[in-house]
């Protein structure tokens, strides 16, 4: 966790082009919805955080995969030699 902490602190947040807002902007105009500014605002917030965010979660999920699959090594064997001292006694 502390790895994925120093990755999101050393990476700059990617700017957002006029284009996009505008795009965006437009794209709540036209459906109507409710919110309007503010809707649009919370749209390019989740869409940039996602496309920024998206690598690092998917290499923390990979790492966290490999440590619990690790783990589940160990138990099993441990899980065995812990079967097999019971069977002396």
């Amino acid at each position: 966790m502390h790895e994925f902490r120093c990755a999101t602190h050393s990476i700059e947040c990617p700017i957002v082009s006029r284009e996009t807002v505008a795009n965006i902007l437009l794209a709540h105009a036209v459906r109507g919805g409710g919110g309007g500014v503010a809707g649009a605002a919370v749209e390019i917030a989740r869409a940039t955080a996602r496309s920024w965010l998206a690598p690092l979660l998917d290499t923390a999920c990979d790492r966290l995969a490999y440590v619990l699959r690790n783990l589940f090594d160990l138990a099993v064997e441990r899980s065995k030699n812990n079967e097999s001292l019971e069977g002396t006694v």
